[in-house]
């Protein structure tokens, strides 16, 4: 056995081994360029296999750097892992919050974030309804009663009707004071 070939894998590509040759544009043969797997495969068939203590510290050194490249694996998973769930946690959040008929969607899904990362057992849910029972002004306020206003400024005659209606969509800024305001300048109920 050759003294250049001693690890098994050296000279596999770099124009020592047994992929040199002249290239031919598509893989390995000293060009830098990777091998193809035919080639790769029967440069593996060609390397002898080491024996002595020589052999035992290279398959030492490969085991060890082998179990390196394991647990670093593992370690992304794990980080991969956790950033899906955060991702899904997140979600499911955004999802309630949207249903709950928040104003100011960040806010409430950090402090929902917080509630749940203290939970024991996290409930989204029940961390939403919280939120809404403790700082209401994140959420729509539901009316009570949104059809008795627009009967009872349907049924205001005369002609000070349409200055209260314009006043108040002035003043409110909301839609359906606009709409009663637009209704009572054209005449319509």
């Amino acid at each position: 056995m050759s003294k250049g070939n001693q690890s098994g894998i050296e000279g596999i590509g770099d124009g020592g081994g047994p992929l040199s040759g002249p290239p031919t544009g598509g893989g390995g043969g000293g060009t830098g360029q990777p091998a193809t797997s035919d080639q790769a495969a029967a440069a593996l068939s060609a390397i002898e296999p080491l024996e002595g203590p020589e052999a035992l510290a290279t398959a030492s050194a490969r085991a060890e750097a082998l179990a390196a490249r394991v647990a670093e694996l593992e370690r992304t998973l794990a980080e991969t892992r956790e950033a899906l769930d955060s991702a899904e946690r997140r979600h499911r959040i955004d999802l309630a919050l949207i249903e709950a008929q928040t104003v100011d969607l960040e806010s409430a899904r950090l402090l929902t974030e917080m509630t749940v990362s203290a939970m024991p057992e996290p409930d989204v849910e029940r961390a939403v309804a919280e939120l809404r029972a403790r700082k209401p002004f994140l959420f729509r306020q539901s009316r009570r009663h949104p059809g008795a206003a627009v009967v009872a400024s349907a049924r205001e005659p005369g002609p000070d009707a349409v200055e209260r209606a314009a006043d108040e969509a002035a003043r409110t800024g909301d839609r359906g004071a606009l709409l009663r305001y637009l209704r009572a300048r054209r005449g319509a109920p």
